[in-house]
């Protein structure tokens, strides 16, 4: 048996109060940049990237790209092996190789994976097949190099793999009408269109106010009315929540949901200097110091997925004054001030409530820590009191 089978079915052990919670009001492990486990250093870097990366072959000529790796390496742990330790959230940034011609889609970060992104979201297809009660939210994002037609082919192959197992984000769309029974609003394509929840309409030919009043009105009524449980999924058979960034690209594809908002703490200039434990246990700091500090003034939005990065980034001054270092070892050195942060949040619809809670290198002990947020055995109280 597995080491990690306790945790591949936990949604499917919650308390039954919890399985007709929102999901969007749990606690739900997720693992931050999920497939930097497998970067490649015989490829290119990714363009677009901040300079010093490629200026790093100067410095190091011959070894540069493994100091990279050293440096953007994630995760430890493979896909399955993240689905087997309980993680449900998936921070997944495509790429196409700039000169290859061939279509075939990677993972990135700075670097190019080894997997493929197809034989990937396969392999989380059939986990699932083999796990009929656990929800995973999946977040496509980044998409560098990818054109138009690139974006089209990956979209129907999305829907080809997961097919009936996603969650769609306008269950209207599906079920031609809305449960409130209201009067459906016109069709004619001449004038009409919309895509919840941008609300924005095409008034090409009409540019009635009224009409655009009623297009808004319907947008937010369609909305309100996609709220996904576990029960809910379980009734319906659906296990993939699957959020595409690039809205422009998954307009009208009723079965994807909108870019799912992370929140990450961007390194403060002179941290080498803080005298400091470590410069990563002051990056915990500062992470701690932004999540804090952002849930208590801005909040979160409700019936809304959003991310907690508990996460630490290294910079050029970093890498350079430590080449032989690695981003592991940072995480070994925050991660007792994150997860300190973590067992003090509580989960639920409140202004201050947290979600998802994504994190470098993920193992057994995060993801239990997680779970436990949602039934108050991690800050013994019992309860959910976050406003």
């Amino acid at each position: 048996m597995n080491k990690h089978d306790g945790l591949a079915d936990w949604m499917s052990k919650l308390p039954a109060e919890l399985t007709t919670v929102p999901l969007w009001n749990l606690a739900i492990p997720g693992s931050h940049d999920s497939m930097a486990y497998c970067l490649d250093t015989s490829g290119d870097l990714e363009p677009d990237i901040p300079s010093w990366y490629p200026n790093l072959e100067e410095v190091f000529p011959g070894v540069y790209k493994y100091i990279i790796k050293r440096w953007t390496s994630t995760q430890a742990l493979s896909i399955t092996q993240q689905l087997d330790v309980g993680v449900r959230f998936f921070d997944m940034r495509i790429a196409r190789l700039p000169d290859e011609d061939d279509g075939t889609l990677y993972f990135a970060h700075i670097l190019y994976t080894t997997a493929t992104v197809l034989r990937t979201f396969r392999q989380m297809s059939k986990w699932l097949a083999e796990h009929p009660k656990e929800v995973v939210i999946i977040s496509c994002s980044n998409f560098n190099s990818m054109s138009d037609d690139d974006h089209q082919a990956f979209i129907t192959q999305l829907m080809e793999i997961f097919s009936h197992t996603l969650y769609a984000f306008d269950q209207n769309d599906l079920q031609g009408g809305n449960s409130n029974n209201l009067p459906m609003p016109p069709t004619d394509a001449t004038w009409w269109t919309f895509r919840t929840p941008a609300f924005y309409v095409d008034y090409t030919t009409d540019p009635n106010p009224n009409v655009h009043c009623i297009a808004l009105y319907y947008s937010v009524l369609f909305w309100l009315q996609v709220t996904p449980t576990l029960q809910d999924c379980w009734e319906k058979n659906h296990q993939v929540i699957l959020s595409y960034a690039d809205q422009k690209q998954a307009a009208n594809q009723e079965l994807l949901w909108p870019e799912i908002d992370y929140w990450k703490a961007n390194p403060k200039a002179g941290d080498e200097e803080v005298g400091y434990g470590s410069v990563a246990e002051k990056r915990a700091e500062e992470v701690v110091e932004y999540l804090t500090n952002r849930l208590q003034k801005e909040g979160r939005d409700e019936a809304k997925f959003f991310v907690s990065g508990l996460n630490v980034t290294a910079v050029e001054y970093d890498v350079l004054g430590d080449p032989l270092g690695e981003l592991v070892k940072w995480a070994s050195d925050a991660r007792p001030q994150l997860m300190q942060w973590a067992i003090k949040q509580q989960p639920g619809p409140g202004h201050n409530c947290i979600n998802i809670l994504a994190m470098d290198f993920v193992d057994q002990e995060f993801v239990q820590t997680v779970i436990n947020i949602n039934t108050g055995k991690e800050n013994n109280t019992g309860k959910n009191d976050c406003e």
